[in-house]
């Protein structure tokens, strides 16, 4: 029986048909296409069925905007970046006196041309910093909180005469404030120019920053961070800055915290015994400090802190504490601490003392401002120890 051939156009070789040979041309063709599409090039069909792709989310487009116009305006100041817990993404640029007059009417027509809506305005000073709020809505309807802080012009230098006659001063940081809104109405009520520093994530770490700056005082972040002894209520304490964690972790946290807290001058450590021992951490949070316009106070929880050295090595303005002043249920020990930092004040010339919001404490802070005026030291904001400080 004769064996059946198989013509070159039979089964064997479909390969050749035209029909499929075209598939794999169309398929290829929208290979590309698709390939543009997704690397936001050259694409027709998928452009013409999905719409232009967005390299980036529609929120960011407003922080590439921002950016871009601090590059145009050659402002050399850091964007930071917070996405809060609702998804809306923060803003917030340091910028220095003038500054922000000459980058505002560019960015806003640059907003207004690319379709984005400048919907709210706000500003507020406090002693060192006018601070402007924009809430910006981006071309596909998201909204962006962008905050501009802003330095005010410096006052004329100081005759050296001047100098050589500086008062005593001495600054009273109240920690750990933010669970209790009392305690920080009572603390703002005592018109004494105390220094607030309020732990972020706690219950009323916003209300009491906001009580704080309407009383015209100064606002700090209350950093938390690792200690050597292990604290029982670190386990419990929200945005831990940790000895274990990788630098950019650490930053990340640090840059969510300032986000937490507004007002803020500058920051100190809650607890951090540990983690101020290591120079490398210390690092990494106070890079974020720097790029933020902040100060740094340590609190001197360890005296193996390497904190001070490595804020001055990174240019960071900074000072430390001399002296826990008082004690949960000791009323008497405030007013016999006090007199001490007023000694080491009158000694050096400045001197740094802390306090917590405890009923006996703010009873006893009452009355203190004689006991100020009588060694003849002022009390003033932490910022102004820390611009002493810094100049030594």
């Amino acid at each position: 029986m004769a064996r059946r051939r198989i013509s070159p156009g039979g089964r064997g070789s479909s390969w050749r048909r035209p029909w499929v040979v075209a598939a794999a041309i169309a398929l290829f063709v929208i290979g590309l296409d698709f390939l543009g599409w997704l690397t936001d090039t050259e694409s027709f069909v998928f452009t013409l069925l999905l719409g232009k792709r967005r390299a980036e989310t529609d929120a960011e487009s407003v922080a590439r905007i921002v950016e871009e116009e601090l590059a145009s305006e050659r402002l050399d100041s850091p964007l930071l970046r917070f996405t809060d817990e609702e998804g809306k993404l923060h803003l917030k640029i340091n910028l220095a006196a003038g500054q922000f007059l000459r980058l505002a009417p560019a960015l806003k027509k640059r907003l207004e041309a690319e379709g984005a809506a400048l919907l709210r305005e706000q500003e507020e000073t406090d002693r060192g910093r006018a601070h402007h709020l924009w809430e910006v809505r981006s071309p596909e309807g998201s909204r962006v909180r962008i905050l501009f802080s802003c330095r005010k012009d410096g006052s004329a230098p100081e005759p050296a005469a001047s100098k050589a006659a500086r008062p005593f001063q001495a600054a009273v940081i109240m920690d750990d404030l933010g669970y209790s809104l009392e305690a920080a109405r009572t603390a703002a009520g005592l018109s004494l120019p105390l220094t607030l520093s309020i732990l972020p994530f706690s219950p009323h770490a916003v209300s009491s920053a906001q009580v704080g700056h309407e009383h015209g005082l100064e606002v700090m972040l209350h950093l938390p961070m690792e200690s050597r002894e292990g604290h029982e209520t670190e386990k419990h304490t929200p945005g831990l800055l940790e000895a274990r964690m990788p630098d950019e972790e650490i930053r990340r946290k640090v840059r969510e915290q300032i986000y937490g807290v507004p007002y803020i001058r500058g920051a100190n450590n809650h607890m951090g015994s540990l983690l101020t021992e290591d120079a490398g951490k210390m690092e990494a949070v106070l890079s974020v400090l720097r790029e933020a316009g902040l100060y740094f106070i340590d609190s001197r929880t360890s005296p193996s802190s390497r904190a001070l050295e490595t804020a001055r090595r990174l240019g960071v303005p900074a000072a430390g504490c001399d002296l826990f002043l008082d004690a949960p249920g000791d009323a008497s020990a405030l007013e016999k601490n006090l007199r001490e930092l007023l000694r080491r004040a009158r000694r050096r010339g400045w001197a740094v003392g802390i306090v917590h919001p405890y009923p006996e404490t703010l009873e006893a802070l009452k009355g203190s401002a004689a006991l100020f005026k009588e060694n003849g030291v002022e009390l003033v904001p932490a910022s102004v120890i820390v611009a002493r400080a810094s100049k030594k």
